[in-house]
């Protein structure tokens, strides 16, 4: 299957998943709901909720596409790309009921891709811990203002496990091209997206960064979870 044919097919839906789900979103928020203090039903949810996971389950349908027609088992353990985009798709309804049960969902969907670039037998310690705490130094200045007011709450400390386990896969995916080839590369840039998005998700939950930032947040996260899912292609 062509894989330029395949995006021009996949790109459009997951482009208007984004847009209905932002649409259909600022509806509900322009009618006085507010879906974090709780006054918004799940029915009422469920309206942008499941166009914003259309746009998620193509990247899933990609990656089982890809399964699919591998005539090889170089990537033998890629169903491990399944399997943790079926929970990002699943912690992006998480994500519009509760914001933190969402995170955990998708910090378990990165523990699974660690594991699966433990599966290839290489792992750079010293390169990824490097950048590792290049980005978690860069998560907390980011989020610095945040953290003061975590005083008043010191539980949501446990939010920043999430940066780490992030931080984490990045690290170790930025150094996969380095060690297992070019064929690694959307891993890396689909990463790499993924995190940007994932840290302006965090920021505009607790300090609004504007309507327009919305869609920027999206673009990066679908495109990073499609670079991700054509992994499997490989």
């Amino acid at each position: 299957m062509d894989k330029f044919l395949w995006l021009c097919f996949i790109v459009p839906v997951m482009a208007a998943g984004m847009v209905l789900h932002l649409k259909m979103k600022g509806q509900v928020k322009a009618a006085g709901y507010d879906q974090h203090s709780g006054s918004v039903t799940l029915g009422q949810q469920m309206w942008y909720i499941i166009p914003k996971c259309l746009s998620t389950w193509m990247a899933v349908f990609t990656a089982a596409a890809g399964l699919w027609q591998q005539k090889t088992d170089t990537y033998e353990h890629a169903w491990w790309i399944l399997a943790a985009l079926i929970l990002f798709m699943a912690a992006d309804a998480f994500l519009e009921i509760k914001f933190y049960i969402g995170m955990a969902v998708f910090a378990a969907g990165h523990l699974i891709l660690i594991a699966w670039i433990f599966s290839f037998g290489y792992f750079n310690i010293a390169g990824t811990l490097i950048i590792w705490c290049l980005l978690i130094a860069a998560a907390l200045v980011l989020f610095k203002k945040e953290l003061v007011q975590f005083k008043e709450h010191p539980i949501q400390y446990l939010m920043m496990l999430y940066p780490a386990v992030l931080a984490a896969i990045i690290a170790a995916a930025v150094l996969m091209p380095q060690a297992m080839g070019t064929d690694f590369m959307p891993l890396a840039i689909g990463m790499i997206l993924f995190g940007i998005s994932d840290m302006l998700v965090g920021k505009n939950f607790f300090s609004p960064l504007g309507k327009g930032m919305n869609y920027v947040i999206l673009i990066l996260y679908y495109s990073g979870i499609e670079c991700i899912a054509l992994m499997t292609w490989m």
